[in-house]
């Protein structure tokens, strides 16, 4: 009876500290994908940030428009001055 008790005892040790293993494995993995997440959302987050930054900076449509409008009356102003 003995040895029946330590051949069974063995694999039962072995599917432990197997399961001891997968668990550790898993926990690395949870860990490693927590992190990896982490990462991609913080790039999102500065991507976000700056894609307001470069909208904001940009000049509004209106503002353009104006200048463009100024561009023209002095272009003009310039080709009446030099036909005169």
């Amino acid at each position: 009876m003995d040895t029946i008790s330590a051949t069974t005892a063995r694999p039962a040790e072995q599917h432990t500290a197997q399961a001891h293993r997968a668990e550790q494995a898993s926990a690395t993995d949870r860990i490693d994908k927590q992190a990896a997440e982490n990462k991609v959302r913080d790039a999102k987050l500065e991507r976000d940030e700056q894609a307001r930054t470069a909208i904001d900076s940009r000049p509004s449509q209106a503002h353009l428009k104006f200048q463009a409008s100024l561009h023209a009356d002095r272009s003009a102003a310039e080709l009446k001055t030099s036909s005169s």
